[in-house]
Parts: C-alpha cells; sequence; structure tokens
C-alpha cells in the first residue's frame, strides 16, 4: 500500500518539477531583472530547489502512508 500511495506521489511530483523547469526556462528573461548577482539558470540553485522540493513531497507523503498501512483495511470499512 505505501508503495502505491508513494508511487503515484513521485510521478505527480516529477511531473511537477519537470513543469516548473519549463516555465523556468519560458520565463527567466522576464523575471532577470529581480535576481541581483545571480544567474537565472544558476545549477546549483535549480539543483537545490528540485532537490528540496522532492525530499518535502517524499516525506509529506510517506508518514500519512505509513500510518495509513498500519490500520486494518476492514476495520476502514466498518467505520464508514
Amino acid at each position: 500500500m505505501q508503495r502505491l500511495v508513494l508511487r503515484s506521489t513521485v510521478v505527480a511530483a516529477a511531473i511537477g518539477v519537470v513543469a516548473g523547469l519549463i516555465a523556468t526556462q519560458a520565463l527567466q528573461r522576464g523575471f532577470a531583472w529581480l535576481i541581483v548577482d545571480a544567474l537565472p539558470l544558476d545549477a546549483a540553485t535549480l539543483a537545490a530547489v528540485v532537490s528540496g522540493s522532492a525530499a518535502l513531497v517524499f516525506f509529506a507523503c510517506w508518514l500519512p502512508a505509513r500510518r495509513a498501512s498500519h490500520v486494518e483495511p476492514i476495520r476502514v470499512l466498518r467505520s464508514e
């Protein structure tokens, strides 16, 4: 059960990261004036943001999935 939840979450996060990187490429020139003393596509910054976002997504979904996997499915079905 945990794998199913985490897999679907990772797929959604990967789609979001790819969409964000595409948006970054598309909007870099428009927002370049806001960035002082940094390149718009600084590889270290992009890597830090992507890895930080991926870690947050993983832990935000792992804990509820772990809790849900410890509950017996029949108890949940009976309570509804």
